[in-house]
């Protein structure tokens, strides 16, 4: 994936997922928000300026979260 993206000028700084199956019930799982919390201690980003897509209810969950 990043290597696709690469090719047309888009440089990603990390790439983060979530192993765990739905029945772990992880912190990590979206529409929970420990993933997006890690990220945000990595990198300043600003929420109120940001989006988060997705394809499925539990990301535009995790978004409200």
């Amino acid at each position: 994936m990043q290597s696709e993206f690469k090719k047309r000028g888009v440089q990603i700084s990390k790439v983060y997922y979530c192993p765990h199956k739905p029945e772990d019930n992880c912190a990590c799982r979206k529409p929970k928000t420990a993933m997006i919390d890690n990220i945000l201690k990595n990198f300043d980003i600003d929420l109120n300026n940001s989006w988060l897509i997705g394809d499925k209810k539990s990301d535009i969950q995790c978004a409200i979260n």
